[in-house]
């Protein structure tokens, strides 16, 4: 069985809450510059449209009430933060296929605050070494 780098971080990740050993964002230190990204860390202080990248760590697709489309809630998390992001079903409909576990997402949209509970609105996601 070949060892999976990505794997093995994300369990070190899921297990202590961090990361110890490495972090794969490290590396695209400048694709993180071009895109000009927000560590999640930072992004409570943000006004409107943003752009941040994370490593997908989990997801969960749901029918929408109010027109029964599929939309997503996914946990992404970079090397200082871990934040949920809310993909709608107009966004969803465009990227859905992105959405999978470990991949490493460019996501722009805005920080939003509602009872206490950070989340992400996307409004566009790509592949972040699309």
């Amino acid at each position: 069985m070949k060892d999976d780098p990505l794997t093995n971080l994300n369990y070190e990740y899921e297990e202590l809450g961090i990361m110890l050993s490495d972090n794969p964002l490290r590396y695209k230190k400048d694709l993180l510059d071009k895109f000009k990204v927000v560590s999640i860390a930072d992004i409570t202080s943000s006004i409107g449209y943003i752009n941040i990248a994370g490593i997908v760590s989990t997801i969960k697709v749901i029918k929408s009430k109010k027109n029964n489309t599929s939309m997503a809630f996914m946990k992404v998390f970079d090397e200082d933060g871990e934040i949920e992001v809310i993909v709608f079903a107009k966004v969803y409909e465009r990227v859905f296929s992105l959405l999978e576990k470990n991949n490493i997402l460019l996501i722009n949209g805005r920080y939003d605050q509602k009872e206490d509970k950070d989340s992400f609105i996307a409004n566009e996601i790509k592949l972040l070494e699309e």
